[in-house]
C-alpha cells in the first residue's frame, strides 16, 4: 500500500523538528507556506517561516517527537504528536501536540496547531 501525500508531507515535518534540519523544507513546503500557530500568536509564512520554528524548538534542547496517531488522505493530514524536552537544569517535560495540515500539489500550504497537555516526566523515564 502506497503512503497518501499528506502522510508522507506529515512525516517530513516532524523528521525535521526531530533532526533540527530544515534545510530541504522545500520539497515538502510551499513557497506560500501559512503557519497558523505561529509562533507568540502570530502566523508565520514560508519556508522561512517554518525553518524559524525548527530552529525554536532546537534553541535549548534536542527534542525527541514521533507520531503517535497519523491520519491522512492526499490533500490533508492530522496527526497527534508525542514531544520530549530535557529542560536546563536537569530535567525533562512531555507534551502532546494535534497537528494539522492541508496539501496542494504534494506540498503543504497550512498549518494549525495546539497543545493537548504538557507535563513533567514520569520518574524514571
Amino acid at each position: 500500500m502506497t503512503e497518501s501525500e499528506g502522510a508522507r508531507v506529515m512525516r517530513r515535518m516532524v523528521a525535521a523538528f526531530a533532526s533540527g534540519d530544515a534545510e530541504d523544507c522545500g520539497e515538502y513546503l510551499s513557497g506560500s507556506y501559512v503557519d497558523h500557530q505561529g509562533r507568540g500568536g502570530a502566523p508565520l509564512h514560508g519556508l522561512d517561516g517554518f525553518r524559524e520554528v525548527v530552529r525554536a524548538a532546537h534553541r535549548d534542547t534536542t527534542p525527541e517527537v514521533c507520531i503517535e496517531d497519523l491520519v491522512a488522505d492526499e490533500s490533508r493530514a492530522a496527526a497527534r504528536l508525542r514531544w520530549r524536552f530535557s529542560t536546563p537544569g536537569g530535567g525533562c517535560v512531555e507534551r502532546e501536540t494535534i497537528e494539522m495540515i492541508r496539501i496542494e500539489d504534494g506540498r503543504a500550504v497550512e498549518h494549525w496547531g495546539g497543545e493537548l497537555w504538557s507535563r513533567p516526566c514520569p520518574s524514571g523515564a
